[in-house]
């Protein structure tokens, strides 16, 4: 992931972004020596919403259930994008059977994700961020249980499974 103003800077050359990722990364650099190009130019997607928890309000549509993305971005990190997007269909499938608005299920999609959903623009921003990137690094080497604890907080489908 780069930021946008990384992203701008690399541009669209492949020769570009493989020698800044290099110079911030020696053994990703040695691993990337004999790489070839798969396409043209690096595939990018921008502007991702990570984060985003939709608030249910007293307007809106009684039978708009959002599902997927259109409910919540979890930061890619993560990897539970797709299961929040089973997890909310199932969830929003239940709501329905129960004659339920869609209201009452946003509210109980929401109360689910915000725990993890935290943790994950917590993990996510202290990655992100140059100035903690060596300090995490340090942190998982002197606890190498941090990573699958950091996982285990923003692991979204135990709560929508309760739910």
């Amino acid at each position: 992931m780069l930021s946008r103003q990384a992203a701008r800077t690399v541009g669209t050359s492949w020769d570009t972004l493989r020698d800044r990722l290099a110079a911030e990364a020696p053994h990703l650099a040695r691993r990337l020596a004999a790489a070839i190009p798969f396409a043209k130019r690096p595939l990018a997607v921008a502007g991702v919403p990570y984060g985003h928890l939709h608030a249910p309000h007293p307007g809106a549509a009684p039978g708009l259930f959002r599902l997927g993305d259109q409910a919540a971005v979890i930061p890619s990190l993560a990897g539970d994008g797709v299961a929040i997007a089973l997890a909310s269909a199932a969830l929003a499938a239940r709501a329905v059977l129960a004659g339920e608005s869609a209201n009452i299920y946003h509210r109980r999609l929401g109360a689910a994700l915000a725990r993890p959903m935290r943790a994950a623009m917590l993990a996510h921003r202290a990655a992100m961020a140059r100035q903690s990137q060596d300090w995490l690094v340090r942190a998982c080497r002197l606890w190498p249980g941090l990573i699958g604890f950091t996982a285990t907080q923003t692991r979204c489908y135990a709560g929508l499974a309760d739910s």
